[in-house]
């Protein structure tokens, strides 16, 4: 009996650490997504990439709106000026060179990133477990 309480509780940690972890990856992603999407858009305002990562992301990944939304805010505050013109040389040669995916990359890749979104599964699942 003692046996299969604990394999059943190994197994619900297991299932419960494998759904964190998709859904911390599926939330860089959608990071990712939007940081390239709206500084392209402020680099340009008629730039529309037709990229329905969000939608995908929610639907079928079912990943929370909630969830999704925090990540946004947070995106918007730490990517607000990845779309200004870059550092010498690049503007030498092109004054609309920009850096957007290679510092949208940066930040997807950064630890900061990954915190801020285990730190945010974490309160949001004590918030569903009441």
């Amino acid at each position: 009996m003692g046996i299969k309480i604990k394999i059943i509780v190994l197994l619900s940690f297991t299932t419960n650490f494998i759904v964190a972890q998709n859904t911390l990856k599926e939330l860089k992603r959608y990071a990712l997504y939007y940081c390239i999407g709206r500084n392209y858009h402020l680099a340009d305002s008629i730039c529309n990439t037709h990229d329905y990562t969000a939608s995908y992301i929610f639907e079928v990944k079912k990943i929370s709106n909630e969830l999704m939304d925090e990540v946004r805010f947070y995106t918007e505050e730490k990517t607000d000026k990845y779309y200004k013109g870059p550092p010498p040389p690049a503007w030498l040669y092109d004054e609309q060179a920009n850096y957007i995916c290679y510092l949208c990359t940066d930040f997807y890749e950064s630890q900061e990133l990954h915190h801020f979104i285990k730190r945010l599964i974490r309160k949001y699942r004590k918030k569903q477990s009441f």
